[in-house]
């Protein structure tokens, strides 16, 4: 009887037993898992990393612009109140020694 069941276990496959992979496959699987866990983090890292810079370099440029705003701001206050004011002009070139105007004319001054 014995020789029977030795050949039948030779011949016929273990009915609902699947196949363990040996331990070289789990180990590749858990190694390509854990490597695409990495590849997707630094892919991650880096894209907001870049995404800081850019917006850095935003910020600076916005700054600037700021600041040549405000420039040009400061130069129109002072023209404005310039316009405003010609007889002021006027003492201001003569303070200066510049050539006196002939004539200043305030328009914004009622007419006697």
């Amino acid at each position: 009887m014995s020789t029977f069941s030795d050949t039948r276990s030779r011949a016929l496959p273990h009915s609902g037993t699947v196949a363990a992979s040996p331990p070289e496959v789990r180990l590749l699987l858990r190694f390509v898992g854990v490597m695409l866990f990495v590849v997707s983090a630094v892919s991650v890292h880096l894209y907001t990393r870049m995404q800081v810079q850019e917006t850095a370099l935003r910020l600076d440029r916005a700054r600037s612009d700021l600041v040549r705003a405000q420039t040009h701001h400061d130069r129109l206050l002072v023209e404005r109140t310039t316009l405003r004011a010609p007889s002021r002009l006027g003492a201001i070139a003569v303070s200066e020694d510049l050539t006196a105007p002939v004539a200043v004319v305030d328009l914004t001054a009622e007419a006697p």
